[in-house]
């Protein structure tokens, strides 16, 4: 049965587990400070190469081996997948899964939640940045970047100021963007044919070209709610983090069109996310909506506006599993 499947399971994976958690992230490096660092860690080290080889193995292979058959586990594992990145089980590292499986699982586990929420995190990296030097510039729009000599060496914001590197221009955003950034480069005939090349197959999505085609992508709700009669504390019965699944026995499983909901409530947790009195909330599905159903939809159109509203109905109808009348609110 399934609870035998999965007793199996984690006891299969505890080495790999002990190996995943090992080593902290902090001694983790990629430069040559990272042998002083891991030095600090010698057991822990050895604990970790001597599974080196099996956590950059598919998980899909331990599935194999531990014949695991049941549906119900095949889905909860990818379910648990999803809720970390995104893709199924079987497409998944064995460190990803034995750390996940292994911290998810130990004794009075609880979940961990940035106080000022997410913003927080992205508050202490502009700390870090400053701290040594660096400056963090917001409401900067980049319209370019400058490519000399086959060589990027800065950008060009939409009010005309220009930015030289000393090193090198890294473009966080995604391809589609980025070439469009060096658009004028590649007019000017300032990058390589090569580089043009390269660029041009990150958003090739024509298969028959061995392009990759358009994946499954999210939609959300983000809103602000009343909370007047509502729980102040989170519970088993009001939780600040939840998942709907609609049908476990679907035919993708987990990874079928609007099945998989996940919601939370971080005011909850952090009052500070809110003013006195209401809730915040976010709800998404996680990279499961078909691309084509809304490729090439006029976004003014009645039909582009009557598919935001089914799929927000499909949304609200999982946050109010635990919270009663939430679009009214």
């Amino acid at each position: 049965g399934a609870e035998e499947e999965f007793a199996a399971l984690m006891e299969r994976m505890t080495p790999l587990s002990n190996a995943a958690q090992a080593l902290t992230s902090m001694a983790l490096r990629e430069d040559l400070g990272a042998i002083l660092t891991l030095l600090k860690y010698p057991k822990e080290l050895v604990d970790t190469l001597k599974q080196g080889q099996a956590l950059n193995e598919p998980f899909g292979k331990i599935m194999e081996e531990m014949n695991i058959q049941n549906k119900f586990v095949k889905n909860w594992l990818d379910m648990l997948c999803f809720l970390l990145q995104g893709l199924p089980a079987a497409g998944t590292m064995n460190a990803v899964m034995a750390y996940m499986l292994a911290d998810w699982y130990r004794p009075g586990v609880t979940l961990d939640f940035p106080k000022g929420g997410s913003g927080s995190i992205a508050e202490a990296l502009v700390r870090g940045v400053k701290k040594f030097g660096g400056d963090v510039c917001v409401n900067c729009h980049v319209d370019e970047i400058l490519v000399e000599n086959n060589r990027a060496v800065g950008i060009k914001l939409a009010g005309g100021k220009v930015v030289h590197a000393r090193q090198a221009v890294v473009s966080n955003a995604d391809p589609y963007i980025t070439n469009k950034l060096l658009s004028k480069a590649k007019e000017a005939g300032s990058i390589p044919s090569k580089a043009i090349d390269y660029m041009e197959s990150l958003i090739n999505t024509d298969e028959s070209s061995g392009g990759v085609p358009n994946l499954k992508s999210f939609i959300h709700i983000h809103a602000g709610i009343d909370a007047s009669g509502l729980p102040d504390k989170p519970s088993a019965d009001f939780p600040a983090q939840w998942a709907v699944v609609r049908n476990w026995d679907g035919p993708e499983g987990v990874e079928d069109p609007r099945n998989i909901v996940l919601c939370s409530m971080p005011s909850l947790i952090d009052p500070s996310l809110a003013p006195e009195g209401k809730h915040v909330l976010h709800a998404y599905v996680p990279a499961t909506e078909p691309y084509e159903w809304w490729e090439g939809m006029d976004r003014n159109s009645e039909e582009y506006k009557k598919k935001k509203e089914e799929a927000a109905d499909f949304l609200w109808s999982a946050i109010e599993e635990y919270v009663p009348n939430a679009r009214d609110r």
